[in-house]
């Protein structure tokens, strides 16, 4: 089962889940310049202030969130996602990408990313 971070975020919005992604800095991220990485944004289709324009496709999300009741028009890239917390009536799974931090060590090759799976309860 190969879970990319469009897969996971496509159906989980589709099946009426709200998604909290973890993101960093990373080319092409769009956020307002107060909001510092990393940091968590929050997506659902029944969200208190709906999101009229959110779109996803293999490049990434764009989307209208608010800040502090101010509204921004975001564009968040795939490669700045590290994780993804996906909540349904106070059941959560999280979905990690490993292999999306940064190295410490330059001279070793990322290491291919596999997500895993967690329930938290």
């Amino acid at each position: 089962m190969n879970l990319t971070k469009e897969k996971v975020f496509g159906e989980s919005l589709e099946n009426g889940y709200k998604i909290q992604v973890h993101i960093k800095e990373c080319a092409g991220l769009k956020i307002p310049p107060h909001v510092k990485c990393p940091n968590m944004l929050e997506y659902a289709f029944n969200m208190p202030n709906p999101i009229p324009d959110l779109q996803w496709n293999d490049k990434g999300i764009r989307a209208t969130l608010s800040f502090g009741q101010q509204q921004f028009k975001t564009f968040v890239p795939w490669d700045s996602i590290t994780a993804m917390r996906i909540i349904e009536r106070g059941e959560q799974v999280i979905v990690i990408w490993p292999g999306e931090t940064k190295n410490l060590s330059h001279d070793e090759p990322p290491k291919s990313p596999k997500p895993t799976l967690s329930i938290v309860r």
